[in-house]
């Protein structure tokens, strides 16, 4: 009995002050909510008359009482107005005159002429026709010294000897997949080693640099397979660098690699987008991080601006293309920017010259790589 009377006062006062409410049972104002309360209100009626007293005497008036069925259908169809939305309006199409619809073509396609050109191609074809903004194309004007310390040089040939002792730790964990790390690592040796030969001033291991550098080259080559023959020339490779490092006499074959005088040129990329991805980009991730990992970002700057001025070597795919050779030179003045800014721990100036250098990536990628 209570409950039916809740039932009918929640329903009235919906209907009258719906805003009252912040889930009401029906809309406010709906034709369909005063449609359903007649009969809702009946059947209410005839349970209040045909109500058993405490006394337990007859039904007052029994015939008045509706079959109990009448709760559901009503509550399905309170159920079905509540939450029926009203169709979305829409505005008519417009109906153009014959005049207008002369002036287009049925179907365009029919009327063209030769083979449909490819967006992405277009594209790639504007920007080789129209290269970036560049000062200078001549990238023999710069110095190596100009462009990464000495220190930072000998710094990554002992950071690489480390992470190439973690790779060679388990025969297992190089032919997993280590030997491709060892590849990308003995390649950025090559290179490191290649610019310590050429280095303007004194630097350690300056001598020996041309020999380290086509041992490693040779190291790169042999992983590029994980295999026994590679892992146990890989191992070799690394005792040869470790031995160096710690001032003992190494000896070196004079054989030139079968691959060439250059590192591999996609081992060379990979190396630059883990310095921006891994290191430079996670440390400027706030202001507070950003001084904490001055170092990191310092030493990384200057081996992309490094690594940007050996990719533009004319014996690379590449290297006389007048477009490429601007891209690289945008990114390694991105990269000098880059280590100006953080030599004097300026977060947002370091942040806008990430920018600069992670554009000139993806405008790079975007023409060359399609």
């Amino acid at each position: 009995m209570k409950w039916v009377l809740v039932f009918l006062h929640t329903l009235v006062a919906c209907g009258e002050n719906a805003t009252t409410y912040t889930y009401p049972i029906i809309k406010a104002n709906s034709p369909s909510t005063w449609t359903i309360l007649p009969p809702l209100a009946c059947w209410a009626v005839s349970r209040i008359m045909g109500f058993h007293a405490y006394s337990h005497t007859k039904p007052v008036m029994p015939n008045l009482r509706l079959p109990n069925g009448f709760l559901l259908v009503a509550l399905l169809l309170v159920t079905v107005t509540t939450f029926a939305k009203d169709p979305p309006q829409r505005a008519k199409p417009c109906a153009w005159s014959q005049d207008v619809l002369d002036a287009f073509f049925a179907d365009a396609r029919q009327h063209l002429l030769g083979e449909r050109p490819s967006p992405r191609a277009a594209m790639a074809d504007d920007r080789r026709q129209s290269p970036p903004p560049v000062v200078d194309s001549d990238t023999s004007s710069i110095s190596w010294s100009e462009l990464v310390s000495a220190e930072t040089l000998t710094a990554e040939i002992k950071r690489l000897n480390i992470a190439l002792a973690t790779s060679l730790a388990r025969p297992a964990q190089f032919k997993g997949g280590g030997n491709l790390q060892c590849r990308r690592d003995f390649s950025t040796l090559a290179v490191v080693f290649g610019v310590i030969s050429e280095y303007g001033s004194e630097v350690r291991w300056k001598k020996s640099a041309p020999l380290i550098k086509n041992h490693c080259l040779l190291a790169s080559e042999l992983c590029e397979s994980g295999t026994d023959e590679s892992y146990a020339a890989a191992k070799k490779a690394r005792q040869v660098l470790n031995d160096l490092i710690r001032g003992q006499p190494v000896e070196l074959p004079a054989k030139p690699p079968a691959g060439g005088s250059l590192a591999n040129f996609s081992q060379v990329m990979q190396r630059m987008e883990q310095g921006l991805e891994e290191n430079v980009s996670p440390s400027l991730a706030s202001a507070r991080q950003f001084r904490s990992e001055v170092q990191t970002v310092v030493h990384d700057a200057q081996l992309l601006a490094a690594l940007a001025q050996a990719i533009c070597h004319e014996n690379y795919e590449y290297g006389t293309d007048p477009t490429y050779l601007g891209f690289a030179i945008v990114l390694r003045e991105a990269c000098r920017e880059l280590h100006q800014a953080t030599s004097e721990v300026n977060y947002n100036a370091a942040r806008a010259a990430v920018g600069k250098v992670s554009q000139s990536c993806s405008d790079c990628h975007e023409a060359y790589r399609g």
